[in-house]
């Protein structure tokens, strides 16, 4: 575990001839991607994800941005409808270069931590100055978290669905306090493949009594103009 304090690859989509292609392939639920896309896909490797985004880091908030990525923004804003405690802390799962711990810091949250794997979008979240610390640290559902059980309000996964093991879900409930939400935000067409068993594994984690669902919601235009779904749980601590 290595940790930074307080304060996607090697071809990156910026030729215009790709960037459609690019864009087309995330409103469908496929990652970002250009040249090397069958190389990447859906990979979970932890040594190729930190290549694909420590590669990616320079170009990523660039390329999103083309893709009109509102989902860190909606998010950050729905939930201030819900937690109103600003000094509630929240743990960033997948927080890559910063962009939801940055519209967090906007709506008024101040104790905001980050886990990532890639050293490279690490720096560039923590220049952001509104993270207290990011974590560099492989999320596997096989291995425990280097984090404190019910030490966090909010943990959240807005984004990186493909790449995170929706069965990490459980460890994410055990970060969460008694009166916590756990929050996952993915593209609806993400949430809706079976390869990926979101809803499936949600269901599967409330029926065996380790959650309950406090809402879903459907959020428009989360990306490419394609909407979003949004899960807020809770965990059941006996």
């Amino acid at each position: 575990m290595a940790e930074q304090g307080t304060g996607q690859h090697g071809n990156d989509c910026t030729h215009e001839d790709k960037q459609q292609e690019c864009q087309d392939k995330e409103g469908e639920g496929i990652h970002i991607a250009c040249d090397d896309e069958e190389e990447f896909e859906d990979t979970s490797d932890p040594e190729e994800l930190k290549k694909l985004y420590d590669d990616w880091s320079k170009n990523y908030e660039q390329d999103v941005g083309k893709m009109n990525y509102n989902a860190p923004r909606k998010v950050a804003e729905a939930l201030a409808k819900i937690v109103t405690d600003k000094d509630a802390d929240i743990l960033d799962i997948g927080c890559c270069t910063g962009l939801v711990g940055q519209e967090l810091y906007k709506v008024g949250y101040r104790n905001i931590d980050g886990i990532d794997i890639s050293d490279e979008c690490i720096k560039i979240a923590m220049a952001k100055n509104v993270y207290r610390k990011i974590v560099n640290e492989i999320i596997d559902p096989e291995k425990q978290m280097s984090f404190q059980s019910c030490s966090y309000d909010v943990v959240m996964l807005v984004g990186g669905g493909m790449f995170l093991d929706i069965k990490n879900l459980k460890e994410w409930l055990r970060l969460t306090k008694k009166d916590g939400f756990t929050i996952i935000g993915v593209m609806q067409s993400e949430y809706q493949n079976e390869k990926y068993a979101v809803p499936q594994t949600i269901e599967e984690y409330i029926d065996q009594g380790l959650a309950t669902r406090v809402s879903k919601e459907i959020i428009p235009d989360y990306i490419t103009g394609k909407p979003g779904v949004v899960e807020y749980l809770r965990p059941v601590i006996k």
